[in-house]
C-alpha cells in the first residue's frame, strides 16, 4: 500500500485515465489503493499538462492556505514526480515556515500569483470557506488542475460559477474536493442500506 494517503489516490483519479477512483477513510493518514501503488512507482504521471496523458512529467503544485495546507504540501513533496513551486498564506510566520521547508519555492501572500504562476501545473486551496470558490474560479480560469478543501463552495451562485469555469476548460482540467468519505465502504454500505429502506423513511 501507498504511503501517500489521499495524495495518492487523488493524484490518481486526476491522472489515471480510464480507472475507476477508489477512495478510502481517514485522509492522509490513512494506506490507499494499488492505483497509488502504481504513482509510488513513477508510472503514467500525466497530470493533463503538456504532454499530454500518461506522459512523466513533473507537476509542479502551488499550495494557498498553510493551516491545513502544511500537511498537504509535507505529503505531496513525498510523491515522485510532483514538486512543491508555490506556497501562499497571509501570515508571516506560516510564510517564514515555507521558506525554511521548501527552499527553492516561491513564497508569498498573494492566491492570485500562485495560479498565475508558469510553473504551477495544479493548485492546492486550504484557506477559509468564504473564499474556496472565488480562488477555485481564479485557479480553473488559469487553466490550472484544483484539489480544494471541502467546502467546494457555500450556495448555488458559487457553485454555478464554478460550473462555468470548468466548463470553460472543455475538460482539459480536474477539479476535485477533500470529500473522501463519501466514497469509504462504512459510508457506501449506508447508502446502500438507505436505498433498500432498511432503515425506514429518513426524515434527516
Amino acid at each position: 500500500n501507498s504511503k501517500y494517503g489521499i495524495w495518492g489516490v487523488c493524484w490518481g483519479s486526476f491522472s489515471l485515465r480510464g480507472h475507476s477512483e477508489r477512495l478510502v477513510p481517514g485522509g492522509m493518514d490513512r494506506r490507499s489503493t494499488d492505483v497509488s501503488r502504481r504513482l509510488a512507482g513513477g508510472h503514467e504521471l500525466g497530470f493533463g499538462l503538456p504532454g499530454g496523458d500518461g506522459v512523466s512529467v513533473p507537476v509542479g503544485f502551488g499550495v494557498i492556505g498553510l493551516g491545513v495546507g502544511q500537511a498537504h504540501a509535507e505529503a505531496i513533496r513525498q510523491i515522485p514526480g510532483a514538486r512543491i513551486v508555490h506556497l501562499c498564506d497571509q501570515d508571516q510566520t506560516k510564510r517564514d515556515w515555507a521558506r525554511h521547508q521548501f527552499p527553492k519555492a516561491t513564497v508569498g501572500k498573494r492566491a492570485d500569483d500562485v495560479w498565475r504562476d508558469p510553473s504551477v501545473g495544479a493548485v492546492v486551496i486550504s484557506t477559509y470557506d468564504d473564499v474556496h470558490a472565488e480562488q477555485v474560479v481564479g485557479a480553473l480560469n488559469h487553466k490550472k488542475h484544483v484539489f480544494v478543501e471541502k467546502p467546494l463552495c457555500r450556495n448555488s451562485e458559487e457553485l454555478a460559477a464554478v460550473h462555468r469555469a470548468w466548463r470553460r476548460q472543455g475538460g482539459q482540467v480536474k477539479l476535485y474536493s477533500n470529500l473522501v468519505l463519501r466514497s469509504a465502504p462504512l459510508y457506501r454500505w449506508v447508502r446502500e442500506k438507505v436505498r433498500k429502506g432498511a432503515f425506514g423513511q429518513i426524515y434527516a
